[in-house]
């Protein structure tokens, strides 16, 4: 997601915190962005200054990189209210996409649909195709996440018609790279294969290293679902390389989880371990519990009971410590724990 814009106001007082805030937040620094936004929204409201919503939508984006989604819907709640009663249709727009986009990682699909519907139609009634075409590429992840792949495939291929039409290439690639993630859930890896390889294409092409990354790391998916694990392992380490090089910590995790899987289904215990702990680290250190829960599942799915409630009370305790909402964890937690008895032997163990 990009920052708010900043309008060049004056450097000091709240437009001065906020300037600060948003440098933070361009650098990554999230807890200092914070640290300079909440105040300088502070006093923006004193002031009854309609440039708090910009504060305010930027205190969402924050909470949104730190993985609290409820805090992040929150601040984008508020900065809508400004928005709407000033007539900001763009901003608006921008913020109803910032809904959606969260209400997607919470997994409420249905709230998802009608953020990104809503920013949809001003985006395109004020003639932004590129901006409509960001909102058709999260309706279609929306759709995917919730397994309606045909409406999913629909709505990126709108996507990337927009983008192509206005020269928006990269975005176009990333799309391709989801279309891919379409096409093998449909079980056609053939053409997953073929718009992976496009993604590629494009994001090599143009110096996206990152977005290569991402799509070589599809392509180990693709290997792994059409039963080819050697090949499948040959593209999460392609991935793995250029993610390393990048320091990309949410791309390494993302490929750090499927060699766990991987290793895990093929009963390579200690390969499994290491890559799990490496996974576990990152998720740990950017508070995310929906990936920690993701790894459970893999470890539930192969039977492993004792390393998914091991898992599950890793993300219960990374909550409670920093405050955000486990309540999923610890129904998680709560179940494998009942279950967990069942699993005499386990094939893999965590030790």
């Amino acid at each position: 997601m990009e920052s708010p814009h900043l309008d060049g106001a004056e450097e000091s007082g709240a437009a001065g915190l906020y300037r600060q805030a948003i440098e933070a937040f361009e650098q990554g620094d999230l807890e200092l962005a914070q640290r300079y936004c909440a105040p300088a929204a502070k006093l923006y409201d004193q002031d009854s200054d309609t440039r708090v919503a910009d504060a305010y939508q930027l205190l969402g984006l924050i909470a949104y990189w730190q993985n609290d989604y409820s805090a992040s819907e929150s601040w984008y709640t508020k900065s809508l209210a400004v928005y709407e009663r000033n007539g900001n249709e763009p901003e608006v727009a921008t913020t109803c996409h910032y809904l959606g986009s969260a209400a997607i990682r919470r997994s409420d699909y249905s709230a998802a649909a009608d953020w990104l519907w809503k920013s949809v139609h001003i985006r395109e009634e004020l003639g932004n195709e590129i901006a409509a075409g960001e909102s058709y590429h999260q309706l279609g992840l929306a759709a995917y996440q919730s397994g309606d792949l045909a409406s999913a495939e629909r709505w990126y291929v709108r996507s990337i018609e927009l983008d192509e039409k206005n020269g928006n290439t990269l975005s176009a690639a990333s799309t391709y790279n989801n279309l891919g993630a379409v096409a093998n859930a449909k079980g056609d890896y053939q053409t997953a294969e073929k718009w992976l390889w496009k993604s590629i294409r494009i994001g090599e092409s143009h110096g996206n290293e990152i977005g290569a990354a991402g799509s070589y790391h599809q392509l180990g998916v693709v290997a792994d679902s059409r039963g080819d694990p050697d090949s499948a392992r040959r593209w999460y380490l392609e991935s793995l390389e250029i993610s390393r090089k990048l320091n990309a910590d949410s791309e390494m995790a993302k490929t750090f989880a499927n060699l766990f899987g991987l290793a895990m289904n093929g009963g390579d215990s200690k390969e499994a371990e290491e890559w799990l702990k490496k996974a576990l680290k990152v998720y740990t250190d950017k508070v995310d519990i929906k990936a920690m829960l993701f790894l459970g599942e893999m470890a539930e799915e192969q039977g492993e009971t004792r390393v998914a409630e091991r898992i599950y009370r890793i993300a219960v305790e990374v909550a409670e410590n920093l405050g955000v909402d486990g309540v999923e964890a610890k129904d998680r937690l709560r179940s494998v724990s009942k279950t967990g008895w069942r699993v005499l032997m386990p094939r893999w163990k965590s030790s």
